[in-house]
């Protein structure tokens, strides 16, 4: 069961609890009142026997109702335990593949990941989650730096204004106001706010380390297609990364890892830039034309065969100097055209 659905059992049993308790408790202040302001004769002793027997279902309906509310609050508790626990998973497994990739790229991409670290966007769903409450954004920006989550925050609620005020660094008028606004079915929705987990990608430019949001587009790319090629156990199509990449870094950074996975995965790329699979050792070239707005196959083979070769350097600009820079790596012989 998830806790949503935990949460819509738990709304129903509640409402029921109150509806069915309310005749009840008014009936019990009846009798009370009899009680207090006349003696009791056998005849009202006869009438409150038979009123008893009358109420005693109920009363052993809401004693049922009352143990399945405390069960489904502690099955509530265990669920959220559950979720911390869930989203610390989450963390180690991204913390995880951020040191795999680093590895991966030492010397040209870093990626690190903190825990819970998006405080700002935290915030904000505080900021959004209160709204109407009075609460200004300045006193929820520094609740969001205070609470570790919603559920650290609704149990501060809960248990008062002076836990509030200290865990929180509220004004008493503060907490005040906070704790008015949080009725329970807006403490469950607090509970399940919490801040995301902060991924800070670096591509190292000139010897200097700069974070993604700082780079240009082209450095951007370079940076995110670097992530794609190590994740090796998944199909990777890249469409035209010419468009956004300098020949240097094809030549440096995607060939090279082309190379090394091509016998890992499967990579499709479609590109007018000869290196990639020239020097990148394509196991299969299709050369495509267009004729009346549709493309379709002019050649295809391996890039040693002899016609596929005609094709790139025919078609792609610059096929020439891939084949030179693939005859001086590998001591190849490229005269008249082969390689």
């Amino acid at each position: 069961m998830s806790i949503t659905q935990t949460l819509d059992e738990f709304d129903q049993l509640l409402q029921r609890w109150d509806s069915e308790r309310e005749p009840l408790d008014l009936e019990i202040q009846r009798i009370k009142q009899q009680l207090g302001t006349q003696s009791l004769d056998p005849d009202d002793l006869i009438r409150l026997t038979q009123e008893q027997a009358t109420l005693s279902p109920q009363l052993e309906l809401l004693k049922r109702e009352e143990a399945a509310l405390i069960n489904l609050q502690q099955e509530r508790q265990q669920k959220l335990a559950e979720l911390r626990e869930q989203r610390r998973q989450v963390f180690l497994l991204r913390q995880q593949q951020a040191k795999t990739i680093s590895e991966a790229l030492k010397d040209r991409v870093s990626v690190e990941v903190t825990y819970r670290s998006q405080r700002k966007e935290f915030s904000d769903m505080l900021i959004s989650f209160f709204s109407g409450s009075g609460l200004d954004k300045n006193t929820l920006r520094q609740v969001a730096e205070k609470a570790t989550d919603g559920i650290d925050l609704a149990e501060w609620v809960r248990q008062g204004e002076q836990v509030l005020c200290a865990k929180a660094g509220l004004t008493n008028a503060r907490a005040q106001q906070m704790i008015r606004f949080l009725d329970p079915h807006r403490l469950y929705d607090l509970e399940l706010l919490t801040p995301e987990d902060d991924v800070e990608v670096r591509l190292k430019v000139n010897d200097v380390w700069i974070p993604l949001e700082k780079l240009s587009a082209g450095q951007r790319a370079t940076a995110l297609l670097l992530i794609l090629l190590t994740q090796h156990d998944r199909l990777l199509l890249i469409d035209q990364p010419e468009d956004d990449l300098d020949n240097r870094f094809i030549f440096d950074d995607v060939v090279p890892l082309l190379r090394e996975q091509k016998g890992k995965r499967q990579i499709i790329v479609a590109t007018h830039n000869p290196n990639i699979p020239v020097l990148g050792h394509a196991e299969l070239i299709v050369a495509l034309e267009v004729r009346e707005g549709q493309s379709s196959p002019l050649i295809q083979g391996a890039i040693d065969n002899h016609n596929v070769q005609d094709i790139v350097r025919r078609v792609m600009e610059g096929g020439d100097e891939a084949f030179r820079r693939r005859a001086e790596k590998y001591g190849l012989n490229v005269g008249n055209g082969r390689a």
